[in-house]
């Protein structure tokens, strides 16, 4: 998949870039806007993707190309300028990089997709499903041989040493346990929030997050913060947050299933293309798991039955754990 640098309209936003994503096998797919530069009046966000336009057949077989424009407020001293044509020399710390690569995650996810109706393309799928690809591509920035691939010096452009890469890659997985024991908190406090028993008005939200972080956290929050109010998923998910813990268990087994053995074999990510991201929200999620893990077998060793539904066996998760803790 190619990101082929389009001229664009007169705009006011500095640092506006616009690519036509052309894939060898399938042609020009559509057109990203990227809007990573910081402005005053802009919405704060880390990362976030918005579909412009969304792909779906057209009467004659045809197809409608999507238009997706992916939005961060990075620095201004870490931003492309607006006579930039491409995001070579965009200096980005690891955490703005694996942020970058989740939402291209989410973009790469709508690009390949290919689905008859709009209303079930790309990321318009279940929500326990919805952020497999997103962390999938974060793999591709805790994994040296992808990282030192992608990773160049802002101004010599020479990639990323191989043994840095390889320590960068360690580091990133020196506390797995720790931030896996925070999106659990954040999960809970999601259906708290948007569960039948809404918090007192005297306690507020900080009394919810308080009491949970004291039952299910080792690291309590200071006394007089609000955690909460930094964390905006909270408002627009729903009591739904647990995906992301979904998310990281199922795309590890993907990973594992298709890329571990080299992030860069392009039949792995044709099957990847095929199995998981082209269906969209078409398939069942449990069909669609089912196949992007590699058939019944592989799939009952990640997916239990639980309530009439389907969840991450926690064994598999915990093994994800306990294999990055050997990493480090």
């Amino acid at each position: 998949m190619l990101f082929t640098p389009a001229p664009t309209l007169p705009h006011p936003c500095p640092g506006l870039l616009k690519y036509e994503v052309v894939c060898s096998q399938l042609g020009l797919l559509g057109t990203i806007y990227l809007d990573l530069a910081a402005r005053p009046g802009k919405v704060p966000s880390s990362g976030i993707l918005y579909p412009v336009r969304c792909g779906r057949e057209l009467p004659g077989g045809a197809y409608q190309q999507p238009v997706l424009c992916l939005v961060s407020n990075l620095p201004a001293s870490n931003s492309s300028s607006s006579s930039s044509a491409d995001l070579t020399g965009l200096p980005l710390t690891w955490r703005e990089f694996k942020t970058l690569l989740h939402e291209m995650g989410h973009a790469v996810h709508s690009m390949v997709s290919r689905t008859k109706y709009q209303h079930v393309w790309g990321t318009r799928c279940s929500q326990d499903v919805v952020e497999v690809p997103s962390h999938l591509w974060e793999h591709f920035a805790t994994d040296a041989r992808s990282l030192s691939l992608l990773a160049r010096h802002a101004d010599s452009r020479q990639p990323m040493p191989q043994a840095m890469a390889r320590q960068l890659a360690r580091l990133s997985t020196v506390t797995p346990a720790l931030e896996l024991q925070q999106q659990a908190l954040l999960s809970l406090v999601d259906l708290v929030y948007h569960g039948q028993a809404l918090p007192s008005a005297a306690g507020g939200t900080s009394s919810v997050w308080s009491s949970l972080a004291a039952q299910h956290a080792s690291l309590p929050p200071p006394a007089g913060t609000c955690p909460q109010a930094r964390f905006n998923h909270l408002t627009i998910y729903g009591a739904s947050y647990y995906s992301y813990l979904y998310a990281r268990c199922l795309s590890e087994a993907i990973w594992e299933t298709h890329l571990a053995a080299d992030p860069l074999d392009a039949s792995a990510g044709h099957n990847i293309r095929k199995l998981l991201l082209e269906p969209g929200g078409a398939l069942e999620p449990l069909d669609l798991l089912t196949a992007a893990l590699g058939g019944l077998e592989c799939r009952d060793k990640v997916l239990q039955q639980r309530h009439g539904g389907w969840c991450p066996d926690p064994r598999s998760l915990l093994k994800s754990i306990h294999k990055n803790d050997s990493r480090a």
